[in-house]
């Protein structure tokens, strides 16, 4: 049967089917590069002080390749399955991860760092229970708000048992402490709860409360307040608040345009803390210059085009829902982090999304990506109505 002899939807179906093959293939070489470009600049950021603390200069370079080949694995898995029958996991990971939050809370079980209770040991590897929790409320606040019907009499019977859980989750990340990413996941929230129909006075009585509270929470705290500080005027203290971001100027003012070479940076040499995972931008803007970071901007910003054109295009409220909370997630995350290292917000202790040097973290963002592909997949078999 030709196209001219089939019925007028069938053309629109294969079309539909080669926009979503080219969606997927795109996005997946996308995070492949991007994967890729990490794993050289965690490298050459890291080597030098793998080397001093291990004795070889391979020990970051070979743990972040485990955990891409793990998180590669875990989004094939995730790509087996229709992303719907995972919805029955939104609940029990939920639940899971308000447990490890909980157990954070025990003195003397959480790894400290900095004063911040982030991470749990298990054996030689460290597991971020807040990366976890970001990812089980996505799914989570996807899964309830697309069941709930548009037609329930008020706004709290629709929103509010999603918002109490969002609130929980965020309450817990904070007592870390985290503010940081308890901002990155309060975001998210509101732009899942903004997309699924909360009226818009609601929407700003939330923003307006969650802001107050951060200027609240930071406050408060003696070090936060430190940060702001260094955020305005970073050489009032050179040698103390102000040092990481001042260490980050030097690195991606010595760059200029071209760079300094790559694995010729100084800054990786004991100046700049964090060199290979919070501010591994800043290292890359040294060693590869503005053309470096350019070509890494342009790729993270292919990313979110493609992933939010998934979103977009999902033919399920769920789908819709789970894949505009995880490009949210992946994005913002990404945003804080470079705003950081170029001294446009103060630091939060962010890694850049499949660049820096990580496990849980990258982990998660490659099952994100599985079922953002999961999602893009489902566009060719929904089917016109009679």
């Amino acid at each position: 049967m030709t196209d001219g002899d089939s019925p007028g939807w069938i053309p629109d179906l294969r079309a539909r089917a080669k926009s979503a093959r080219r969606t997927r293939l795109a996005l997946a070489a996308v995070t492949l590069a991007l994967l890729a470009y990490g794993v050289v600049m965690v490298y050459s950021s890291s080597a030098v002080i793998s080397y001093q603390t291990y004795g070889w200069t391979g020990h970051f370079l070979l743990r972040q390749l485990l955990a891409i080949l793990v998180g590669l694995g875990l989004a094939l898995g995730v790509m087996t399955v229709e992303y719907g029958q995972l919805r029955r996991l939104a609940k029990p990971m939920l639940l899971g991860c308000l447990v490890l939050l909980l157990v954070l809370q025990i003195p003397g079980v959480a790894t400290e760092a900095g004063g911040a209770r982030r991470w749990l040991r298990l054996g030689p590897f460290g597991v971020q229970p807040a990366e976890l929790a970001g990812f089980a409320v996505i799914f989570y606040l996807a899964d309830v708000l697309s069941r709930k019907a548009a037609n329930l009499e008020t706004p709290l019977r629709r929103f509010g048992p999603a918002l109490a859980v969002l609130c929980i989750f965020l309450i817990l990340v904070v007592s870390q402490p985290d503010l940081g990413t308890a901002v990155a996941l309060g975001a998210v929230g509101f732009i899942l709860f903004y997309l699924e129909g909360m009226p818009l006075k609601i929407l700003i009585r939330i923003f307006a409360i969650g802001l107050l509270l951060v200027v609240l929470m930071i406050v408060v705290e003696p070090y936060r307040m430190n940060r702001i500080r260094a955020f305005w005027d970073p050489w009032a203290d050179p040698r103390g608040t102000g040092y990481q971001i001042i260490q980050s100027y030097i690195a991606l003012a010595s760059g200029g345009l071209l760079g300094t070479g790559l694995g010729q940076g100084n800054q990786k040499l004991f100046y700049l803390p964090a060199g290979h995972t919070d501010f591994i931008f800043s290292i890359a803007g040294e060693e590869l210059g503005l053309w470096g970071t350019g070509i890494l901007l342009l790729l993270f910003v292919s990313f979110v085009i493609l992933a939010g054109r998934i979103a977009l295009k999902a033919t399920d409220p769920f789908g819709r829902l789970l894949a505009a909370g995880l490009v949210s997630w992946i994005s913002i995350r990404a945003l804080i982090n470079v705003a950081a290292c170029v001294g446009a917000m103060p630091t939060k202790g962010l890694p850049f999304p499949f660049f820096s040097y990580g496990g849980s973290s990258l982990m998660l963002n490659l099952v994100s990506v599985g079922l953002l592909l999961n999602v893009a997949r489902q566009w060719q078999y929904e089917f016109p109505p009679d």
